[in-house]
Formats: C-alpha cells, structure tokens, sequence
C-alpha cells in the first residue's frame, strides 16, 4: 500500500466509477440545467426557480474567508488543499487532498451520496463504490467538475479514511468532582446532544468519553476507534444539567435530564471504570431539569430534580433516595415529594428557566443526617428552604424568611429597603453548619448581587451581602455558585462576575465577608458552571471558558485552577 507524506496510510482506498447510463448530460454545457432540487445540481451550483444556478461569491479581495481551514477560490470559500497534515491549520487533517477538522462533508452525506470535500456539498452520488466503517464516499476532483454546468456522469469516487471525531463544544453545563485529587467532569456535548465524561483537563489535554446519546444503529463515517465509535449521527438529546458526584469507592455518579422524553436518568461506574446501563428515574410528564446529586457517609445516593409539568399538572421539586449505594434499577430508588404545585399553562423548553415552582435546586446532607434543600419560586420569585429525612417521603418547605446581618453595609441608595419585593433564588448553593443550621448563597437578581442566608430552615436567619455586585459601577455577580466549608467551617463561595466574566471566590470569617473577592481567572469569557472542592487548605475549581471558533461553532474549555483558601 502505498504510504502517503508524513507517513500516514493513504486515505484514497478504492476508485469507483459508473458505465455511462443513457440520458446523462454530456460535457460541454452551454444552458442551464432544470432542476426540482439542489440535488440535481452540481456541486458548485444550487437550484433557483428550476434551473440550477451558481453559488453566490461569499468572499473576495475585502471580504476573506474566515475559516484558516478554508481559502477563497473563485468567490467559494474552498475547503484548503493539502497533501500532508502538516498543510493544514492547527488541529486539521489532510484528508482526500483538502484540510478538514473530523470526516469530509462532516459526515452527514447519506450512504446513496457522495461527499464533493472542497465545498462540503453532498450530492446522491452517480459512481457506484461502497466504503467499509470509518471512510466516505468522496468524489474525485475534476476540472470539468467544479462549475455550476457539468456533467456527473463522469464522476468518480474514493472510499477516503476519515480521522476521528474532534470533540469541541463538550462542557455545557460541567460538575467537577475529584478521584484521587484528580479532576474529573460530567457534562454536555452540544455539538451531538450527548452525555460525556471529561478527564485530562487539568493536564491541558481533556479526554472525552461519550456516554449516552450516541445512536448504537447509526454508521462510522469517523475513525470508529475515536469518539463516538467514530458516529456523526445524532441521537437522543441527553446530557443536560448534568451533575456528578464521587462515591466512597472514588466511582463516578451522574444525573442528567433526557430533553428528549423529558426525563431524569442516573448512570455510574463500577470499580474497575466500566459504565453500567443507564437507569431512567423518572419519566412522569417533563421531570429532571437541573439535578443534583450527593452521597452520603453510607453510601446512600440522594438526588433532587424539577418537574416542569407531571402527569397531573403538577410542577415542584421530587427526591430519589437510594440507601444501598449499589444501584442498578429503578427500582433501588425511592421516589417522594419536596414540594409539587399547579404547573404552568406553558411549560418552558430546555435552556429557558420555567416560572414555576420549585426552579433550580440544590441540596445537601447534612451532618445530622437530613437531606436540606433550596429552590426558586419562579411564581413568586422567591428562594423557598426544606428539610426531609430520607427514606421518610416526608419534607417541610417554607419560604424564607429573616432580617438583614448587623453588619450589612451602608445602603445609600436604599437598594434593599424594599427587600420582600425583591427577585431572589435563582443559582443556589447550600451547606450546613450544625449550629447554625442551612448556609445558602444564592443571587438578588433585583440588585444583581450575591447574598447568604444563614439560619434555621424554618426562617428568622440573617441575610448577608456576600458581593454587592457594584463596588462603584453596575456589575452583576453570583452566578452559578459552589459553596463549600473548609477544614475551619468557614464558608467558601466561588461563583461568576458576570459583567466581567472573572471567576471570584470569597470567603467568610468571624469578622464577616471580605470587601473584595479573591480573583481566581480573568482571562476570556469565565466563571460559566462552577464547580468547587476544598482540600485541607486549597481549593479546587472547576469552570467552563465560554469561545467560538470564527464559523460560530461552539470551542468552550473546561478548566481547574487550584488556590488556596485565604486565611484572614
């Protein structure tokens, strides 16, 4: 076999080519060719009022290509010749003599059409070559080929290798948790509506496993020994609000919301890092939105869940507890009520927060072994408190209630004299402290700041201004919280500058909240899904870098920053 530059196999495998069938056109053509679809056109040309016209010029001398895997050529934004990796832009590979990031036409040519690369134009293909998993149906380039008027039926076709699959927007919604002071995430691939499971980020080279939403049915057009089993089909969209949390035996847990059946599932590894089948918790209506998950001191898996709409109008919060740490059905759960109410005429789709009751949870268990919660009333826009004991199916919720901390600073502008009018819960974090009882760091979306509320779940705790958000310009901070206690009980928080895109952390001493937060990242747009873990002395974050590539497609990036905990 012939070895190609760089010493990658040559990815042209096979050529195959069509007698020619009676009543194809012949070149030269002089008239425009009728049409009833783009696909009765040629590659470089699209069907207009029945006849097929060229591509409009979409670059030139003023407006260049965008792209650095593409170069202009005539008007077209051309896919960029190559004849070895090296050829191409930082990430590309040379595939059929043109630059491309994953397989030509990016896979989604059908297996009766044929992939023209320098366009990524699939058209039903006229040669007849069938290519093994892992290859595309690439036609051969041909002068006589490249214009609107042409003559397909001397096409021919090579069965090209395509490379893998290149992972790039996979950290929606990402929860980090550690294994053996390793960072690990859960997260959301948005490119492919997949579950995945992202290691290496700290070391700068992320691995992504995908973990539910790949179709099984569905044909390599990709590497199959790279991700996805080399598939570019999608399938079911699962993946969302994922949350993730270590059991004692430093396994991975993970639940997220199936947005396509509007349900709530659970997956986990075993100890030799092989993941079970996937276990549907609840199905009842649209249930599972923003999740979360926490183990306790046995073992037991406990997780909270929205249910935007069930199958009796209702919308609130639900928990599944399962007490043996070892689930593998449904049925090791047991399944109660936080707190359900009449749900909205209109439910929300995924990505929009619904104005419901029981938005956004968060939970922890605490010492005293009570599962507390927090959520949002989207209704009365209000931060609602509740404890349970597991198992019990019995919870108490109340809004809460308290007054402002002896030491809330000076409010000149009389910001918060109206406070019970105020717009507050959304984005929640909670501990417990077992003297002082729920510890809740959540945002005043009225005044765009970060507050604390400590107290009893019953109410008549003490607010407290964590970020004020403005420190003398409109700034909106607290977004997407992660509170932990140190090794002292002090309260940490790190949590977004939303204005500025930083990712901050403040603490919290006897003295009170700190005037200014430490900055922990600056750099791009930060501080999107925060994940925190404290270790004696250091904390561990974990954050999504929101970027785009200049075609718009998503390019976000996890990180880990580690920090120590300021000592005040």
């Amino acid at each position: 076999m012939r070895r190609a530059q760089g010493g990658r196999r040559d990815p042209l495998r096979r050529v195959g080519r069509l007698p020619r069938r009676p009543g194809l056109l012949r070149r030269p053509l002089s008239a425009p060719q009728p049409c009833e679809t783009t696909d009765d056109c040629c590659a470089a040309a699209e069907c207009r009022a029945g006849l097929c016209a060229p591509l409009e010029a979409e670059c030139g001398a003023d407006t260049p290509c965008l792209d650095p895997d593409r170069a202009c050529v005539d008007g077209r934004c051309l896919r960029a010749a190559c004849a070895a990796d090296a050829d191409c832009a930082a990430g590309g590979t040379c595939v059929a003599g043109r630059c491309h990031r994953g397989p030509p036409c990016g896979g989604a040519c059908g297996p009766d059409a044929v992939c023209y690369a320098a366009l990524d134009a699939c058209r039903p293909a006229v040669c007849a070559l069938s290519c093994e998993a892992g290859a595309v149906r690439v036609a051969v380039e041909d002068p006589a080929l490249d214009g609107a008027l042409c003559d397909r039926a001397d096409e021919r076709c090579v069965c090209a290798a395509s490379p893998a699959i290149v992972p790039a927007d996979f950290g929606r919604y990402a929860s980090m948790g550690l294994v053996n002071d390793t960072p690990v995430f859960a997260a959301y691939d948005a490119d492919f509506g997949d579950l995945v499971f992202v290691e290496g980020v700290e070391a700068g080279a992320p691995r992504v496993t995908y973990l539910d939403g790949v179709p099984a049915d569905a044909p390599a057009v990709a590497d199959p020994r790279g991700p996805r089993g080399g598939r570019t089909a999608p399938g079911p969209d699962r993946g969302w609000y994922a949350r993730l949390a270590i059991d004692l035996k430093g396994r991975p847990q993970i639940v997220y919301y199936d947005a396509d059946a509007g349900a709530l599932r659970y997956l986990r590894a075993d100890e030799d890092g092989n993941w079970l089948t996937p276990i549907v918790l609840d199905d009842d209506g649209d249930a599972g939105r923003y999740p979360r998950i926490a183990i306790d001191t046995a073992g037991g898996v406990h997780v909270i869940y929205t249910v935007v709409r069930d199958g009796a109008g209702l919308a609130g919060v639900r928990y599944a507890y399962a007490p043996g740490g070892e689930p593998t059905r449904a049925e090791d759960f047991q399944r109660s009520t936080v707190s359900l109410r009449t749900a909205p005429v209109e439910p929300s789709p995924p990505g929009i927060t619904p104005a419901a009751h029981g938005v956004m949870p968060c939970m922890r268990v605490g010492p005293d072994g009570q599962v507390y919660v927090a959520f949002y009333d989207g209704v009365e826009r209000w931060l609602y408190l509740g404890r349970g004991a597991p198992g019990t199916g019995a919870f108490e919720v109340f809004p809460v209630t308290g007054e402002r901390a002896a030491d809330w600073p000076p409010d000149p502008g009389g910001r918060y004299e109206r406070f019970t009018e105020h717009d507050i819960g959304r984005f929640c974090d909670l501990e417990v402290d077992f003297e002082i009882g729920a510890l809740v760091a959540f945002v005043d979306h009225t005044t765009n700041a970060l507050l604390m509320y400590r107290g009893p779940v019953e109410g008549g705790g003490t607010f407290e201004l964590v970020d004020p958000g403005g420190r003398g310009v409109r700034r909106l901070v607290g977004a997407d919280p992660a509170l932990e206690l140190d090794r002292s009980g002090r309260p940490v928080v790190v949590y977004q500058d939303a204005t500025e895109n930083d990712v901050l952390l403040a603490v919290r001493t006897e003295a009170g909240w700190a005037e200014t937060p430490n900055v922990v990242a600056t750099a791009g747009a930060m501080g999107f899904f925060n994940s925190l873990v404290v270790v004696g002395s250091e904390a561990v974050i974990g954050t999504l870098q929101l970027a785009t590539t200049v075609t718009g497609r998503g390019a976000h990036r996890l990180h880990v920053f580690r920090t120590t905990v300021p000592n005040f």
